[in-house]
């Protein structure tokens, strides 16, 4: 993908309100709901954060994400690595920037070290061999589990972060409130919390493209913590329902660490509630054939979860 220059005035504004930024210029990383991710070309990024965006508030996520990044500290291993915190500021004026930003207002900024590698999105996969999507899987289900296990030893039990399962049925449930959706919210969240389970700390959104992946020894970067938490270790890998074989690769690679496979219980209640929040952000927005995808899938997961 072709790199996208920020426009100077942008640059410029950010860097009357920002101290210590680079001159030169600057390109467009990534753009999601919730804000724009700029690479500074000095070996660390800025992320600009919405105060609105796709579900729950900016202002919260900004907070999580700067207290799990300092928390963990740049935390390292041979399997994965996570940025390390540079500095941070929350705004009480969405606006500051005045007319050189034309978007949502912002609740703040993270700067943060630049991991090396691209997103391990669905593309890269396209054309890829068997043992290639297999390794890749493996690698994955790999990290996430010595991510729970040094993120535990690094910040013991993380009081105050909250399970990020229990804390997107209660976003997403505002936008899914009929009756029947409301019931069966309900019962996922009591059965997400009878079935209980030990609490490890969560990255929380482990999509492929919040995983970076640089050379074949190099340990993968985990990016975007902004519904960090702390909660059942399944929950940390529901994104990879929709992936087909390298689902069973990442549950080889996490079982390799663990000793043991998932509690599919578990897995698939973390699965009905990430299409719970696809449902309550999307909506019916899009094309009438998507809408309905969505709401099937909902009712799918909702039902492979035990929950009619």
């Amino acid at each position: 993908m072709d790199q996208q220059t920020i426009d100077e005035s942008l640059q410029g504004a950010l860097r009357e309100v920002i101290p210590d930024l680079p001159t030169g210029l600057w390109h467009l990383a990534g753009e999601g709901v919730w804000g724009k991710v700029l690479d500074l070309h000095d070996g660390t990024m800025l992320k600009l954060v919405h105060r609105n965006g796709g579900i729950g508030s900016g202002d919260t996520k900004l907070i999580r994400e700067t207290r799990a990044l300092d928390l963990l500290n740049g935390l390292r291993t041979d399997m994965f690595v996570v940025p390390k915190l540079i500095g941070q500021e929350r705004w009480s004026n969405g606006w500051m920037l005045g007319g050189a930003y034309m978007g949502p207002p912002l609740a703040g900024w993270l700067r943060m070290e630049k991991l090396p590698g691209h997103c391990a999105d669905e593309t890269m996969l396209h054309g890829a061999g068997a043992s290639e999507r297999d390794r890749l899987g493996e690698s994955i289900g790999a990290a996430i589990a010595t991510f729970h296990e040094e993120a535990a030893a690094r910040l013991g039990e993380a009081s105050g972060f909250g399970d990020p399962m229990l804390r997107t049925l209660k976003e997403a449930e505002p936008r899914l409130n009929g009756p029947h959706d409301k019931a069966r919210l309900e019962a996922l969240r009591a059965g997400w919390t009878r079935a209980g389970g030990k609490a490890v700390p969560l990255h929380g959104d482990l999509n492929l493209t919040n995983i970076l992946k640089g050379g074949p020894r190099d340990p993968l970067g985990f990016i975007d913590l902004a519904e960090f938490g702390m909660g059942a270790a399944e929950y940390d890998l529901h994104h990879f329902e929709m992936s087909g074989p390298l689902r069973d690769a990442v549950f080889r690679g996490y079982g390799a660490i663990t000793g043991a496979m998932p509690d599919m219980d578990l897995y698939r209640m973390g699965v009905a509630a990430s299409a719970a929040t696809t449902l309550a952000i999307a909506g019916g927005g899009g094309h009438p054939r998507e809408a309905a995808r969505r709401r099937y899938w909902l009712d799918e997961s909702l039902y492979q979860a035990g929950i009619d």
